[in-house]
Formats: C-alpha cells, sequence, structure tokens
C-alpha cells in the first residue's frame, strides 16, 4: 500500500510541475505576444491619423502633410494616435449576448510622440515630389536642356558702348584733350579740318534725312525705352500687380537699379546688359553635383504641372509662380521684368552674332555713324558708334523675340537673313506695336512648326537651372503656402505639415507569475512600451 501511495504522490508531484511549466509557457507567450498585440493596434492607429490628411494640399499640390493650419501639430496628432488607440485596444464581442475572454487585459495605456518631422524638413518635399513625377515628364526637361537645344551666340562687348557713352556725353567735344582710343596718346587738333563749320548742324540734319536709318539711333532709343522694357514686350496693363508674402521675412529683397543721370544709348546699353546677363559665373557651385542637378528637374517639373505662369494660368493666387522661381522677388511684376530682361539679353548676343555676319547692315550701320560721329574725325569713335547702333538692332530684335515667346510663339534658336524681322530701315521706329506685330508672324509654339525652335518654356527653364537648389525648394514652399493661405486656410503653415511621426505606447499587463516581472531600483516594473512609426511615402 506504501509503495501505490508513493507512486501517486509521484505522479501528482510530476503532474504539478508540468503543469506549472505549461502555464508559465502559457503566461510568458501572453505577456509577450501582448506586444504584437499593441504593435497591430498602434499601427493601425498612426495610419488611421495619418489618413487625416490635410486634403486641400494634397487636391492642390499632391502633397500629403498632416495639420498645417489652426495650430494643428504634435499635441493634436498624438491626442488624435491615443484616441484611435484606445478604441483598437477595446474588447469587445461580435455578439452582446455572447460571453469573451479578454486574456491580456491591458490598463493604463498611454503614448507619446517621439520624434516628428515636418513637409519642410529633410528628403520629405523631395520624395513626394518625386513620387508624384513620371520618369517620361523629366526626360522631356532634360531634352529641354539638351545641348541641340542651344545656339552659339557672340558677347557684346560693352567697351564699345562705353565709348559711345562718352562721346553722347561730350567727351571728344573738346579737341585739345582728345585721346586716341587705339594708342592712348593725345590726338592733336587738325587746325579745325575736322570742327563743325558754320551751318554744320543743318548740314548734319539733311545727311541723316538721306541715310537709311532715317534718323539717329542713338537719341531713338531713348524713346523706345522711356516706359519700361515690358511696354515693348507685352500689353502692361494686363500685368499681375500682386505681391508674394515668403515664409521668412527679408527674402526676396529686390536689387536696386543704378539710375543714370543723362540717357545715352551707350550707357544704356552697356548698363542693361551687365545687369541681366547669365553667365557661368552665376551657376551656383552645386551645379557640378549630380544630386543637386536630379533636385533642380524634379523642382523644375512639378513646378511647371503645379504653378502658374505669364503664358499659363492655372488660377493660383500667384499668377508668376515659375517666375518666382526663378527671380525670388516679392513683386509678380519684377519677377515678370526679372525673366523677360534675362530673355532679351540671351537673344540680344544671339541676334547680334547674325548681324556681325550681314555685311550689308554693316555697311549701313557706318554710314550712319559716320554722319553722327565724323564730326570727331576719330575712327575708333565712328567704329563705337557704329557698334552701338548694331547693338540698337539686336535689342530690337530682341524685342520682336520676346513678344514671340510672351504670345507662346516659337522662334528659331540661330537667327538668318529670312528669319530676321527688323530692317535697318525701320531702327528708329521701334515700338511696342511694331515689335507684337511682328511676333504675330511666328507660329504657336504648340504647332512646333520650327524644329529646335526656342519657347518661353525653354527660356525660364534655363534661368530656373541658374538657381540652387536648395532656394529652388525654399521658394516652392513660399508658393504653396502664400496661395494656401490666400485660397483655403488662412492659419495655413508648410513649415507644420507633419510627414513624419515615431510613437511610444506604453500599458500595464497584470502577471501571473511574479518571475516574469522586471525590477529596477524602484522595485517591480510592470510597465511595458512598443514604438511605431508612419511617415508619407508618396
Amino acid at each position: 500500500m506504501k509503495r501505490d501511495g508513493s507512486i501517486t504522490v509521484s505522479l501528482t508531484l510530476i503532474f504539478i510541475v508540468i503543469m506549472s511549466l505549461i502555464t508559465a509557457v502559457i503566461e510568458n507567450t501572453r505577456v509577450l505576444s501582448s506586444d504584437a498585440y499593441v504593435s497591430v493596434a498602434a499601427n493601425s492607429a498612426a495610419e488611421m491619423v495619418m489618413g487625416q490628411y490635410n486634403k486641400e494640399l494634397y487636391d492642390e499640390y499632391k502633397l500629403f502633410g498632416y495639420g498645417g493650419y489652426n495650430g494643428m501639430g504634435e499635441i493634436d496628432i498624438n491626442e488624435e494616435f491615443m484616441e484611435f488607440l484606445k478604441d483598437n485596444l477595446t474588447v469587445c464581442p461580435p455578439d452582446p449576448y455572447k460571453s469573451y475572454s479578454n486574456i491580456y487585459r491591458l490598463s493604463d495605456i498611454d503614448s507619446e510622440i517621439i520624434r516628428c518631422m515636418k513637409i519642410s524638413e529633410g528628403e520629405y518635399l523631395d520624395e513626394q515630389i518625386s513620387e508624384y513625377l513620371k520618369l517620361s515628364v523629366i526626360d522631356d526637361i532634360k531634352d529641354s536642356l539638351s545641348g541641340k537645344d542651344r545656339a552659339s551666340n557672340k558677347d557684346i562687348d560693352t567697351g564699345a558702348l562705353n565709348v559711345t557713352d562718352d562721346y553722347e556725353n561730350g567727351k571728344y567735344d573738346d579737341k585739345d584733350n582728345i585721346k586716341d582710343s587705339t594708342t592712348g596718346k593725345d590726338k592733336k587738333d587738325d587746325g579745325g579740318k575736322n570742327t563743325k563749320k558754320d551751318g554744320g548742324a543743318d548740314k548734319e540734319k539733311n545727311e541723316l534725312a538721306k541715310d537709311s536709318a532715317g534718323g539717329n539711333p542713338l537719341k531713338s532709343l531713348k524713346d523706345i525705352v522711356k516706359n519700361g522694357i515690358l511696354s515693348l514686350v507685352c500689353d502692361e496693363s494686363k500685368v499681375s500687380s500682386g505681391q508674394i508674402v515668403p515664409r521668412t521675412e527679408g527674402e526676396g529683397t529686390d536689387k536696386k537699379e543704378t539710375v543714370r543721370k543723362k540717357f545715352s544709348a551707350g550707357g544704356y546699353l552697356s548698363g542693361y546688359i551687365d545687369d541681366n546677363k547669365c553667365s557661368d559665373a552665376d551657376v551656383p557651385e552645386q551645379k557640378g553635383s549630380l544630386s543637386s542637378g536630379t533636385s533642380k528637374v524634379r523642382y523644375i517639373t512639378y513646378a511647371k504641372n503645379m504653378f502658374s505662369s505669364y503664358i499659363n494660368n492655372l488660377n493660383k493666387t500667384v499668377d508668376y509662380g515659375r517666375e518666382y522661381m526663378a527671380a525670388g522677388k516679392l513683386s509678380e511684376k519684377d519677377n515678370l521684368l526679372y525673366v523677360v530682361n534675362r530673355l532679351m539679353v540671351m537673344r540680344m548676343g544671339i541676334n547680334f552674332a547674325y548681324i556681325m555676319s550681314d555685311a550689308v547692315l554693316q555697311e549701313k550701320a557706318l554710314a550712319t555713324a559716320t554722319v553722327i560721329a565724323g564730326v570727331t574725325g576719330l575712327p575708333p569713335v565712328i567704329t563705337a558708334v557704329k557698334y552701338t547702333i548694331l547693338t540698337i538692332l539686336a535689342y530690337e530684335e530682341s524685342c520682336v523675340d520676346v513678344c514671340a515667346l510672351l504670345q507662346k510663339k516659337s522662334i528659331p534658336m540661330i537667327k538668318k537673313a529670312e528669319n530676321f524681322k527688323m530692317t535697318y530701315e525701320e531702327i528708329c521706329l521701334g515700338s511696342g506695336k511694331l515689335f507684337r506685330q511682328k511676333a504675330m508672324q511666328y507660329s504657336d509654339a504648340a504647332k512646333g512648326k520650327i524644329d529646335g525652335g526656342f519657347t518661353y518654356e525653354k527660356g525660364i527653364v534655363l534661368l530656373q537651372m541658374l538657381v540652387p537648389a536648395d532656394i529652388m525648394k525654399e521658394r516652392i514652399l513660399d508658393i504653396i503656402q502664400y496661395d494656401m493661405r490666400e485660397r483655403f486656410q488662412a492659419t495655413f503653415c508648410i513649415d507644420t505639415c507633419i510627414c513624419f511621426a515615431e510613437y511610444k505606447v506604453t500599458y500595464d499587463i497584470p502577471f501571473a507569475y511574479s518571475y516574469l516581472h522586471k525590477y529596477s531600483d524602484g522595485g517591480m516594473v510592470t510597465k511595458r512600451e512598443v514604438k511605431t512609426v508612419y511617415e508619407y511615402k508618396s
């Protein structure tokens, strides 16, 4: 009897040990699996919170961002996360008349945001734009910047223009102080052989009347440009007068233009070219960076689809958004003027290259220059005046070109006799009306009748490529914020739109076995924690 009892006791003890082991494993599994249970609920809650993105921001600019208006920020997103998390962790039976068991019995659930990133931080804007853009669209922009679309031009030497400026301001009126520009030595008085005799003024007028220019181009230029360049290339009354409000004060300040006390054709053209030419020095150091170049193409392509320009109004608050990306001025009109001026100088070099190859035009210009400056008896001055007259003709032809670009026309990359619109006889007749009439002779850019033609689209892309990628990004954010504030949310701030959030969730879970608890200096620790992350990818 004793042996039989001992076996029963032994088996009972063994059974207890085995059951203890099994229940310990079950309990440990329950505790550990609670992490997965809470993680699933937290991931779902984070996704549901981010699902409440700023709808207007997405509809207008295809960008995902949480909040950004009415002060919504990290506190709000965490509160919403907690509401969704608690709902996800609430144990409810599928049928209220059936019983159920809560195996986790979680309590004291709490969360906090460990890290939060905004759309203007890091690479989030770039990633979202990349997802939006199609590779074929980026390829189109790359093609527009390829070498086949570029034309060689001749740099206009401002030295001759400066000599003309000196002549117009009377530097060579004093014969005793004239210096030969070729030798730098004093040119002695020739005894009055080259000075104006009585009736010289009348004789000069008669000679000008017979000259093919029909007048003095140096003086006629003053009348042409007196109302500003915009009046020559477009209907200035229809130009936007809006003002852009940047995200940071002090940005977009305009460079003050030099005001000349006395107008002169040489001085005007010299200053105009120096102020508005685009050279390799304008290209930032990051030009050689592949990542920077890719970012620029990405931003330019995105802006083409999202922002308005002078030739493509998308009914946004900023009428010249793409021009702002190139210029960064506070005034919409100044942004357009910036683009027009640089397109003008760009085309002047191309037009001047053709003019310098045309012997007939040079001969006519020399005849006019001789009539105008022949009284000085200085060949270098006559040559400089001739050079300035040809530059004026290139300027007027460029006005025709830019008029055509603003009318959505396509113009030839390289000028030839058959596509040069201005005649030498019209050099003193230039006006906005004449330039716009001649611009109408070009074909519409959309029709693509001119192979390899130059368009406003290509011109503005080239100017945008001169802007550093980081500055271009800031200007994109400026435009979006200003437009959103004016049309949808007055308190909108793109710098507070959340794109990434990392949460830490803590909770209590009861333990059946004390050895499963963690211990610290303060005693037994019952809190457990999990982390979850959610970010907008597209």
